[in-house]
């Protein structure tokens, strides 16, 4: 199938990899692997080490820092009750955020979150291509008042590359985090659009 690349990893395994330590700081890392750094100490030596958490803080303070991809902070959002309502810092080039108050599960999402840049996440009741030329993917999470997400056309080569598929219905029930600002339609629509897929993915369940 097109998409059993995009379905790795949906569950959390006892010996899984990259979990978030509660109490570390975390730094979302958009670039799945290279480690970009959020406000960097210029006394601080490099950090060659890359995925590990490391030590760090003036006036003699030491603070774990480590980084994570989006799909490490989906697994833990899915998995961890902990986790979603800690309030452990997550840092991006946007600023710092507590992560009980940075990220919204769909079920949560209201009209006072518009124009909020937030981590939406939640599972994808169904997706379908829009009528326009050419079409948009709208990833749509419950009926017309709850809130969908939009992947123009202009992302999707990139989509395709990272998250492949050959039919809408495979994206049914996929578990999805995007970073991004929630809209309100003229006709009343909740939606998020995801203009850069660096700041989105999916986690599939696991194949039975």
């Amino acid at each position: 199938m097109a998409a059993a690349e995009a379905r790795r990893g949906g569950a959390m395994g006892a010996g899984q990899e990259e979990l978030v330590n509660l109490g570390e700081r975390i730094e979302v890392d958009f670039d799945y692997g290279a480690n970009p750094r959020v406000n960097p100490d210029p006394l601080e030596p490099a950090d060659p080490g890359g995925r590990g958490g490391r030590y760090r803080g003036g006036n003699g303070r030491r603070g774990a820092v480590m980084h994570r991809r989006l799909s490490t902070i989906l697994r833990n959002l899915i998995h961890s009750e902990d986790f979603r309502i800690s309030d452990q810092l997550i840092a991006m080039p946007e600023g710092e955020f507590r992560v009980r108050n940075f990220f919204v599960p769909f079920s949560d999402v209201q009209e006072e979150h518009e124009d909020q840049y937030r981590g939406y996440w939640g599972i994808i009741a169904d997706a379908a291509l829009s009528r326009d030329d050419p079409p948009s993917l709208w990833l749509n999470t419950g009926g017309r008042d709850n809130v969908s997400i939009v992947v123009g056309d202009e992302q999707s080569d990139d989509f395709l590359a990272r998250f492949p598929f050959e039919d809408t219905e495979e994206l049914a029930g996929a578990y999805v985090l995007v970073f991004g600002e929630l809209q309100l339609s003229r006709n009343g629509k909740l939606y998020i659009r995801a203009h850069d897929i660096s700041r989105f993915t999916l986690s599939f369940p696991d194949n039975p």
